[in-house]
């Protein structure tokens, strides 16, 4: 029902013979965009990271999670109204 795998250090999505496809991202580096063919392959420090997948049976559900951002989670002030 779905292709899942990684990791080829550029997260991608499409599909491969009509199934659904996911390449992960890194928890390293990343091959910068660059969709030119005769480009050099070129190095990006994005945002490390993985997914998650999660079948219930009926479906798929992929997270991505990304790492080494800096950045801890917190509460927004709107959540707090009623």
């Amino acid at each position: 029902t779905r292709i899942i795998c990684g990791h080829l250090h550029r997260p991608v999505a499409t599909t491969v013979a009509g199934v659904p496809t996911s390449v992960g991202l890194s928890t390293v580096h990343h091959v910068a965009l660059n969709l030119d063919p005769s480009a050099t392959i070129e190095l990006i420090r994005d945002p490390a990271g993985y997914q998650l997948h999660h079948f219930d049976g009926a479906g798929w559900v992929s997270h991505t999670r990304y790492i080494d951002t800096g950045q801890e989670a917190f509460i927004p002030s709107w959540a707090h109204e009623a």
